[in-house]
């Protein structure tokens, strides 16, 4: 067994790690039992999703040791079906490189010669195909013969004949599990067809009839085909039922998480998923509740309208029996934003009914209230603020949300600040000491002599705070002043910005901003030209170093400095060509997309890009930002509110 390993030159070969010189040893160990090895070789020859130079000299190997005695056969199997759907990495991450590099010659020569590798290692894991029928056929093992469906799945086409025998299988199996696995297997294959499908789903056991709903959703997503009948009725039912064996199917690498990974089978079928995800959170079992809460944060994250469909139902189990069902409810209600208004009586009862301490329910329920400005937290969060001794466990998140609305809180944190440790615990009370205050009718003079007393100690959030309570700091002025000096960058641009709102004269600021932009790090840039569209016109004689940073390998210089010049100059021509490269998901395209709605009609340009991104499917990526920080439209909802404000014909 392994003739021919030393053979290979694999000095001159890499795998993710550089040189692939470890990996005969690795293979010998493999050999030898050691599984260890095998986890060595997930690292190497396939890492995260990508493959490399080495990896198709390493599979003929590797199913080789699919038949030495005393190997991890599954494990083996899964390795090779990971090589066999494995990606180039500089195409999966080109998206992340600097401008400059994204659309390069060298960029595309490069992916390229990886997605070479790719098909390299593709092709020599579909070689080992009669090895996998083998094992498929007659491997003793259910959990052997499910794995060796899935390898094969990964590594032929429908058209080879193992597609054929996958499907044969599936009658003479008597393991409701591996039939479960080869029905799975045939819909990757694209060898199942409605009427296949609709025998499946009478199978006598729950897993088969689970696969075939699942491959029925798949064939019918994005085509004409249609859902059969019962698809949601077996999905609803067989999920719970099939907990444990899809816990041992390839297929869910999730392991523990079976219901996500089930609900993330279902493509664009958000109607069936939130279906789905309400009957399961009112399951008998507290298992098949915890995981269906669980599951309900992948539709949450990435399609906005989830929040609301499901709060309702995350709203029941706040009073669930099961310690982690209440804190997974109360943890999704404090990350879906104004959805989460329909169950401020069911979070309030929470907070009443258990203590609120660090990563407890109540905990995650006070800080949904407190996002959606509920005085009763308002009222709690006082109460615990002014306790002596205070106790601050399980407020961080509370805390953070502090505002305006918040009054009765403004006394207690008062007195706490001074009292607090210092560092993070301080900034943090500091921080929502200055929310409270600014753009409100309190007296600054209560806050302002804290604040002064803070710049010392705590320079980057005094000075911040202080620039937040614009004209009512004006006392704080010869603090500020000294802190244009400042070691810190951050700190600098902080003082300017106090000193401009206040009501300073731009002419000592505008050199310290020169500076920073020119020489600074890149954080402390991003910062300052953040700051500059509050000068405007004021800040003009700035403009020249803006346009060089248009095309910026970061994309945050480049949109920032892009924003700042359409501030200074008001100078529509110029700032959209330099918008359009980030119309895209994410936080860039969303800073991009405000800039663009306050240009208006003037942003012309932008139309046809604005145009493609809003008939994009709204049951899609949400697209930067969350609903919690106030981006609750998706992006194609965004950028159709954007074209309107643009799109406007002329009046005649």
């Amino acid at each position: 067994m392994l003739s021919g390993l030393d053979d290979v030159a694999w000095d001159e070969l890499d795998h993710a790690y550089g040189e692939a010189t470890d990996v005969p040893g690795l293979l010998r160990d493999l050999a030898g039992g050691d599984d260890d090895a095998l986890g060595e070789l997930f690292g190497t020859i396939w890492h995260q999703g990508t493959v490399y130079e080495a990896t198709a000299y390493a599979v003929p190997f590797l199913v080789e040791l699919l038949d030495a005695p005393g190997t991890d056969t599954t494990g083996l199997l899964t390795l090779l079906a990971a090589i066999a759907q494995g990606t180039s990495y500089a195409e999966v991450h080109q998206d992340y490189e600097p401008a400059s590099i994204r659309d390069s010659p060298e960029l595309s020569a490069r992916i390229e010669r990886e997605l070479e590798w790719t098909r390299a290692a593709r092709k020599a894991v579909a070689e080992g195909a009669p090895t996998y029928l083998r094992l498929l056929t007659s491997a003793p093992e259910e959990e052997v013969r499910s794995h060796a469906a899935y390898t094969l799945r990964a590594c032929v086409e429908g058209t080879d004949p193992a597609a054929t025998t996958i499907l044969h299988r599936i009658e003479a199996e008597e393991s409701p599990v591996v039939r479960a696995a080869l029905i799975l297997a045939s819909g990757g294959l694209e060898t199942a067809t409605p009427p296949l499908i609709t025998g499946w789903l009478a199978d006598p056991a729950a897993p088969p009839r689970l696969a075939a709903a699942l491959v029925a959703v798949h064939l019918a997503t994005g085509s004409s085909v249609p859902l059969p009948d019962g698809v949601a009725e077996v999905l609803e039912r067989d999920t719970p039922l099939s907990l444990d064996a899809l816990s041992t199917l390839p297929w869910s690498a999730l392991g523990d998480d079976p219901l996500r990974w089930v609900i993330e089978q279902l493509d664009d079928q958000w109607d069936l998923r939130i279906r789905l995800l309400r009957g399961w959170m009112g399951h008998d079992s507290a298992d098949v509740r915890k995981g269906a809460v669980f599951a309900a944060e992948h539709p949450i994250l990435i399609w906005r309208p989830a929040a609301a469909e499901l709060g309702p139902a995350l709203a029941a189990r706040l009073s669930d029996p099961d310690r982690d069902v209440r804190y997974w409810a109360a943890s999704l209600l404090a990350d879906s934003g104004h959805a989460a208004v329909t169950a401020t009586d069911e979070l309030w009862a929470l907070v009443t009914r258990e203590p609120v301490r660090h990563n407890e329910p109540a905990a995650f329920a006070l800080a949904a209230l407190c996002r959606l400005h509920d005085p009763r937290a308002a009222t709690y969060l006082a109460e615990r603020l002014a306790a002596d001794p205070v106790d601050l466990s399980g407020l961080d998140a509370a805390i953070t949300a502090i505002g305006p609305w918040a009054d009765a809180c403004r006394a207690p944190l008062l007195r706490l600040v001074p009292l607090a440790p210092a560092g993070n615990t301080r900034i943090g009370l500091i921080d929502a000491l200055g929310r409270l205050y600014a753009g409100t009718d309190n007296p600054a003079a209560e806050i302002v002599p804290l604040l002064r007393q803070e710049c010392a100690t705590h320079p980057h959030i005094a000075t911040r705070v202080l620039g937040d309570l614009g004209p009512d700091a004006v006392d704080a002025l010869p603090d500020l002043y000294p802190m244009l000096t400042h070691d810190e960058p951050f700190v600098r641009v902080n003082a300017v910005r106090a000193i401009w709102r206040i009501g300073g004269d731009p002419a000592p600021l505008l050199p310290v901003l020169r500076e920073i932009i020119e020489t600074g790090g890149r954080a402390e840039r991003v910062h300052a030209l953040e700051l500059l569209p509050e000068f405007g016109p004021a800040a003009l004689a700035l403009s020249d170093l803006l346009p060089p940073l248009f095309g910026a390998d970061d994309d945050w210089l480049s949109v920032r400095s892009a924003i700042a010049y359409w501030h200074l100059t008001g100078d529509p021509a110029t700032v959209v060509p330099a918008l359009l490269p980030h119309l895209r998901t994410g936080p860039h395209g969303r800073a991009a997309l405000r800039c663009l709605a306050d240009i208006g009609p003037a942003a012309g340009a932008a139309i046809p890009v604005l145009r493609e991104e809003a008939a994009e499917e709204r049951h899609g990526p949400t697209g930067g930002g969350s609903p919690t920080d106030g981006d609750e439209e998706d992006w194609p909802t965004a950028c159709a509110r954007t074209l309107a404000l643009i799109d406007v014909a002329p009046v005649n």
